[in-house]
This record gives C-alpha cells, structure tokens and sequence, in this order.
C-alpha cells in the first residue's frame, strides 16, 4: 500500500449551542450549526483553505453565494442540513450583519449540544505547522511481511523553499499511481511539481513543474500503444494560486521499467 499523509497540527474549537429545530430558527444559530465548523464563529475562516466570510457583500452578489453553499465546490460539501429557506436565512444573515453578534445564543428548549466552531492551523511565526517536520509524508507499506517498507518527506511549502529550508514535506491533497513497470507518479503538493519515484525503493527518479499545484490523483491510460499520465492542475489549496489545466505526459514507447520516465 503507498499512501501519503498530512502531519499538521490544527486547534478544533467547541462551544455549547442550541441543535434544536429551535435554535435553527435564528439565522446565526443556523450559520453555527451548518457552517461554522469551517468558516468559524467569527467567519474568518483560517487564511488559508478556508475563505473568510468577512465583507462577503463587497465581493460577490448574494445569489452566487447561496449557489455556492446550497450546490458545493472544491473542499465544501453541498448543504445537507438546512432547508432552502434556512440557508437563504443563513445568507442573508451574511450579508445583512454590519457586525457579528457574539452574544450567547437563547437556551430555546434547554436541549444542548457542543458544536464545532471552526478550526485553525497550528503554525510558528513564519506560518509554517507548529510541529516537528516531516509535514507531509509518503509511505510504502509492505503488507506481507507487517512493515514500513520506506517512508520520505513529500514536497515542500513554497514559504518554506524561500526561507532555505527543503525536503520537510508538506501538507498534500490528491493520491498516488502506480504503473506496471513500477513507478509512482503523485502531485498533491503545494510546490506545484510532479514526480516519479521508484515504487520499490522510494528513490526519486523525477520531477518537473506544473502551471498550478496538482491536488489531485493522476490517471494513468493506454492509447495508440503508449502509456500516458494526465493530472490535473487546479490548485487553489493551500494558499495556492489557481488553475485549469490537464497536463498529460507520455511514457516512452519502449518500457525499460522503473527508470522509463515520462517525455
């Protein structure tokens, strides 16, 4: 099993809420409970992968703001919890508060239960994780004999290359393929590179830039006899700019095992 991981620390705030059909019928209630797990009680979000609501009005209409939540995108799920009219509510609540109530919400029924109030990353005063790296990490797992078979830091924070520092690892979206002949090609990191290592070994064998981070899984298919990589380069996590490209490689007509690598 080649798996990669994340080995960042967050805070995970809870406050005590009213979850009944009460509750939800306040707007900031219904914002608390659907929505502050990400966003927070102060709308803040964490700068980062999660947007701040602050000033929602200044940068975009209400309507594609209700869209966005009631249909998802990215990392936000569609809505499942409210009703049309509570998310409109919710919305509107948004859009309408100058300023955001902080005051206790009404014990309604009495029937209480703790809700997420949004989540930070931990980081140092340069905004790297607050932890021990490595950050991000790839794992080979050999299931057979019930060991680590090896394990190396995966990419690296572009703010931390800028501050001298290489081969921490880093927080990663999008998963590992594999081909036949043995190599494993993964994006997923914020460094915007793609590489190729050697599935028995963990040994890079290579890399090259894509036009925004690859958080994503690549594809690998067959077509006209050569084999073909595809990954697409959205970006748009982490801190990263966005994208819109596919970006698809080649492997070389004659296979020479783990060391073909793509043209």
């Amino acid at each position: 099993l080649y798996i990669n991981a994340n080995e960042v620390p967050y805070f995970i705030q809870m406050v005590e809420g009213d979850a009944t059909d009460k509750g939800v019928a306040t707007p900031r209630s219904a914002y608390l409970i659907a929505c502050s797990g990400c966003h927070g009680v102060d709308h803040a979000g964490d700068g980062l992968t999660v947007p701040s609501l602050v000033g929602l009005r200044e940068r975009m209409n209400p309507l594609k703001a209700y869209r966005i939540a009631r249909d998802g995108r990215g990392r936000m799920p569609a809505n499942q919890l409210l009703p049309w009219y509570g998310l409109a509510a919710v919305i509107g609540y948004l859009y309408l508060s100058d300023e955001i109530d902080q005051a206790p919400l009404a014990e309604g029924s009495g029937d209480f239960a703790f809700l997420n109030a949004g989540w930070q990353k931990f980081v140092d005063p340069d905004g790297l994780p607050a932890s021990a790296p490595p950050w991000g990490t790839l794992t080979a797992i050999d299931f057979k004999n019930e060991r680590i078979k090896w394990r190396i830091p995966l990419g690296d924070y572009p703010k931390a290359t800028a501050l001298g520092y290489q081969g921490l690892g880093a927080e990663n979206y999008g998963g590992p393929v594999i081909t036949a002949g043995g190599l494993l090609f993964i994006g997923a990191t914020p460094d915007s590179r793609f590489r190729a290592f050697d599935s028995q070994t963990g040994e890079l064998l290579w890399e090259t830039a894509l036009p925004a981070a690859g958080f994503a899984t690549p594809t690998v298919y067959a077509a006209g006899g050569r084999q073909f990589i595809v990954i697409a380069a959205g970006g748009g996590k982490l801190g990263q700019m966005s994208g819109a490209e596919y970006i698809a490689y080649a492997l070389p007509v004659e296979l020479s095992g783990a060391t073909s690598l793509p043209q």
